[in-house]
């Protein structure tokens, strides 16, 4: 039955998916998003709804934008440029699929439903054809990155260096962490504040949902301060210091970043 079914319909040969389903999962994520923000950039366009509500992919949108030595208007004058010669050296269709899932200043990019209406094939035929797609594109970019910077950039922190797209600060906060270091002996390390330091700890715990919180706080302070936030969800740091004074911020900010993964 299987055979019968792919004699007739498109059957994915060589896709990074099935050895890199995350990487590409996360590549895609990030060049769909930037590109709507670039293009309503580009139209010095403010108000519109983004693809892609996810806060850390929002976080790190911002993050690459700040790192950029460009100017915002050449930035994505130069990543349009690139979407366009990528584009060029892709079979025709594998590039008429990726561009209608785009979506960019009064453009909004199409559902695998509508895509499969158009083509007359079926929704899952869809997700393979696209997975191809996304895999021909990393390929080209993989290929001659001299030609696609931009994207090249993008390519290497979706599959390279977990904590590639963090300031060399944060990292370097990570790698002390991975190696057990507490906060206080990484701020005796570094000779930075502790506060600093635990400024570090909270956008990992933002940014990474496996990063773990319960470590960077006592465990009868941990559990108190859950039954407290289980009894009033929206407490202020104000109201919560007042039941516990001895509370350092960052550990009412762990929390709240811990339990938004819980009820996301």
């Amino acid at each position: 039955e299987v055979e019968n079914y792919f004699s007739n319909h498109f059957y994915p040969t060589n896709l990074n998916q099935l050895t890199q389903g995350k990487e590409t999962k996360e590549f895609w994520k990030k060049v769909l998003f930037l590109t709507q923000v670039l293009s309503e950039l580009r139209y010095k366009n403010k108000r519109y709804l983004p693809i892609d509500k996810e806060f850390k992919t929002q976080l790190w949108v911002k993050e690459w934008l700040k790192r950029s030595p460009l100017d915002k208007q050449e930035l994505a004058i130069s990543y349009g440029k690139e979407w366009v010669q990528v584009l060029k050296e892709m079979d025709s269709f594998d590039a008429e699929i990726i561009v209608s899932q785009l979506t960019g200043h009064a453009k909004f990019g199409k559902t695998s439903t509508q895509i499969a209406t158009k083509l007359g094939i079926e929704p899952m035929e869809v997700a393979f054809l696209l997975q191809h797609a996304i895999s021909q594109l990393m390929d080209k970019i993989n290929n001659k990155k001299e030609s696609y910077p931009l994207f090249y950039l993008i390519y290497q922190e979706s599959s390279g260096d977990r904590y590639s797209s963090l300031s060399q600060s944060t990292k370097l906060t990570a790698h002390y962490l991975e190696n057990g270091r507490s906060i206080e002996e990484i701020a005796i390390k570094r000779k930075l504040k502790v506060n600093t330091i635990a400024e570090h700890v909270i956008e990992l715990a933002i940014i990474f949902p496996d990063f773990e919180v319960a470590r960077f706080i006592p465990r009868d302070e941990y559990e108190r301060l859950n039954a407290l936030f289980n009894r009033h969800e929206a407490i202020s740091y104000e109201e919560l210091v007042v039941k516990m004074p001895r509370v350092p911020f960052s550990w009412y900010r762990l929390i709240q970043v811990e339990r938004s993964r819980t009820f996301e």
